[in-house]
């Protein structure tokens, strides 16, 4: 009898990931698209795609941990555990958590599993945007403009904005003068503050403009007034860290561009 299990699925940068792994892997994820009828692992959930999703998941987080590693950083075990004793305290103890992944993603979906798997391998992929992709901490000041502004209207914004830009004269001032004037709700009352960034978020939420500024600008110096679907923006950034300006997408794909690889299924 041929026993295929342990046959390597496909090779990332010299590292195996075997055939077993793919169709346990492919076993849960496919239990839970059944049941949740979510459609996230693509397509319409067959198992082919389920197993694509899978290949595509694991190839990526290699390429994240052997990246980390060029940049001599590690993932330390503490790290998993304070992860894991998170997800259990979410899910009202690790009891509570074990019968979650038996009722959601069938028997394949053991707690070592789980570890393996999703817990310390989605660390890699938070270490890339955290110390590798380029994050910028931004305040901003907004005036907001209505979809459905008249061109006077748009123009009054940007004007008002100005005049509140001749406000700041030194880079300390920006929260105070936001907590003032921005009429962006959610940040007002933080002095402005939209917290820390990598490339891809602040394009989706705002516009590529805004997040072009976020990562062009110098340091506290203010932007011009910049044009969203919201209205218009001054831009303040704090600092910026890491050396890779890309987003997590376009990082990905240099990855797997500059890494050998070969898939047996």
């Amino acid at each position: 009898m041929t026993h295929i299990f342990p046959y390597p699925a496909f090779v990332v940068g010299g590292e195996v990931v075997s055939v077993r792994r793919v169709w346990l892997e492919t076993d849960a994820f496919q239990f839970n698209a059944q049941k949740t009828h979510d459609n996230r692992y693509g397509g319409a959930n067959t198992r082919g795609d389920i197993q694509k999703f899978v290949v595509a998941q694991i190839t990526d987080r290699i390429l994240y941990k052997q990246a980390l590693s060029a940049h001599k950083i590690t993932i330390s075990s503490q790290s998993l555990d304070t992860l894991m004793q998170s997800i259990y305290k979410d899910a009202g103890g690790q009891d509570k958590f074990i019968t979650y992944l038996q009722e959601n993603y069938g028997p394949t979906m053991t707690l070592q599993n789980f570890e393996d798997w999703v817990g310390s391998e989605s660390l890699y992929e938070t270490a890339v945007k955290e110390q590798i992709l380029t994050q910028a901490t931004v305040r901003h000041i907004m005036v907001a403009v209505a979809s459905d502004a008249s061109a006077d209207q748009i123009a009054n914004a940007k004007q008002k904005l100005v005049d509140i830009r001749a406000k700041i004269t030194t880079p300390d001032q920006f929260p105070e003068i936001a907590k003032q004037y921005s009429e962006d709700i959610a940040s007002r009352d933080k002095g402005g503050d939209l917290g820390t960034t990598i490339r891809g978020t602040a394009a989706s939420q705002f516009s590529q403009d805004f997040e072009n500024a976020i990562f062009t600008l110098p340091i506290n110096e203010v932007s011009q007034p910049i044009r969203t679907p919201f209205g218009w923006h001054l831009v303040q950034v704090e600092k910026r860290v890491g050396d890779v300006d890309k987003n997590i997408d376009d990082y990905t794909s240099t990855l797997r561009s500059s890494t050998h690889m070969k898939f047996f299924i």
